[in-house]
């Protein structure tokens, strides 16, 4: 299983564990990783999830997102993978963690 896995499951588990412990935790985490710079397919699965709308607006109240894999080491538009991420982090009412 390679390191990069490893350290995806260790930070998804810290994050579930912390959750459970806190008496008001997030209703629930959505965690994805290795985008590798797909910034159309990264947007797809934030929509899916429900934490998106079409004008790229965070909709998901009560859920943590924690991006946990590589998103810049390949593909065309990682920076705007980048962008969104930063975005994302800033957003009222957000709670993400890259």
């Amino acid at each position: 299983m390679p390191w990069r896995w490893i350290r995806s499951l260790f930070v998804l588990l810290a994050l579930i564990g912390a959750a459970s412990c806190a008496s008001v935790g997030p209703q629930r985490i959505v965690a994805v990783g290795d985008i590798h710079g797909e910034y159309d397919g990264f947007v797809s699965i934030l929509r899916q999830a429900g934490l998106l709308d079409e004008k790229l607006r965070w909709t998901g109240a009560g859920t943590t997102f924690v991006q946990t894999g590589d998103y810049l080491d390949r593909g065309a538009e990682a920076r705007k993978v980048m962008d969104l991420l930063m975005k994302l982090e800033r957003a009222r009412g957000a709670n993400v963690i890259v």
